[in-house]
């Protein structure tokens, strides 16, 4: 599958829509993975419980919850909403 975002793009994120709901399956969210806390961009493969399983779009290329297991809902922080934009190419 080709990636739906690329790295440079612009995304409108809803920081505030998983305080009255879940995460859905199929939704890209952005999630605070890890020992530093960075955020990632990935898809909602699974919820159950408090937990969530992410995956990338690039299956052969992302690191994702394969990798590092499934995480914790409170570690999801928004769900992105819209593309708005693209990094210009520097000359």
């Amino acid at each position: 599958m080709e990636p739906v975002y690329c790295e440079g793009d612009y995304l409108l994120v809803n920081r505030l829509g998983f305080l009255f709901r879940r995460p859905r399956e199929g939704e890209v969210v952005v999630a605070r993975v890890g020992l530093g806390g960075g955020g990632v961009l990935k898809r909602v493969a699974w919820v159950k419980d408090e937990r969530v399983f992410l995956l990338g779009d690039n299956r052969g290329r992302s690191v994702d919850s394969r990798m590092y297991g499934s995480v914790p809902l409170k570690w999801v922080t928004g769900r992105v909403w819209k593309k708005i934009g693209k990094k210009a190419e520097s000359i």
